[in-house]
This record gives structure tokens, sequence and C-alpha cells, in this order.
């Protein structure tokens, strides 16, 4: 991948820089990195290609606001079907998780959990029970 074209593509309509690391190798440059973090633009990164494969001594992977490694029967780590994501964002974690459990928020810590219970005026019994965004969980049988 060549960066100086990505970043000649950049204005100030980018909303992200969806990067993919092929075969083992790193596409990342510093002068890329950089300037996304001089314009704050998110970068998010493809790492199925290269899981372990680094970066200035950190793995792909965590350079981004998330990350996605997929487990597809033809990639490098496989279980078939699915994948998965990696962020360091707190907010962020807490929708994909959502997201991936019809939306309900039964695997959110109890901070993030009452807090969702406040604005959304829910009662402590029903509280467990209810799903906040629409959400998906499909199985390869799906």
């Amino acid at each position: 991948m060549d960066n100086t074209q990505v970043l000649a593509k950049l204005t100030p309509r980018t909303r992200a820089v969806f990067l993919t690391h092929v075969l083992g190798y790193n596409a990342l440059s510093r002068r890329l990195l950089d300037e996304l973090k001089a314009r704050k633009i998110p970068l998010l990164e493809d790492v199925c290609e290269s899981h372990g494969a680094t970066f200035e001594g950190k793995k792909l992977g965590t350079f981004g606001l998330a990350s996605n490694f997929s487990f597809y029967y033809a990639h490098h780590l496989s279980t078939i079907e699915g994948g998965m994501v990696s962020t360091g964002d707190p907010g962020l974690r807490d929708k994909l998780l959502m997201l991936r459990s019809h939306g309900w928020s039964k695997d959110l810590d109890r901070r993030t959990h009452a807090q969702l219970v406040r604005e959304h005026r829910v009662d402590d019994f029903s509280s467990p029970f209810v799903f906040y965004i629409p959400g998906y969980n499909l199985r390869s049988t799906d």
C-alpha cells in the first residue's frame, strides 16, 4: 500500500481510514499515523492476515481506534467462521458488546449498566432484561 496515496485522498470530509494489513505485512508508516493523529481521523485496522506482526515494536491492531480479526476458513487463523474486534476505547467497547448481544447490556460492567438504567429510566427489576440498541448475534447456520 502506498501511504502517500492514502494521505493525498484525505479531505475535511474524511471520517476514518480503514487500513488492511495483508500477507503478514504491516501497512503502517510513521508519517501516516502522525498525519491521521494531527487531523483527528480515526484509524481502523484490518489485521485478519497479519496476526502477530508488529510496527515500531507494537502489535498491529493496537494503533487505531479499533481493529478486526476475521476467523474465516481461508484466513491465517480459522475457527471456520466469526471474528473479533479489539479496541481500547471504553465507549466503543460497550457499544460493540451490546451489538453482538442483540443490544443487551448483560456484558457491560456494573457502572456502565447503572448509567444506562438511569439514562433510560428503567426500574431495577427489569434492567437485566432491557435491550438498549438494535443488535445482532448470528451463527454460521444463520
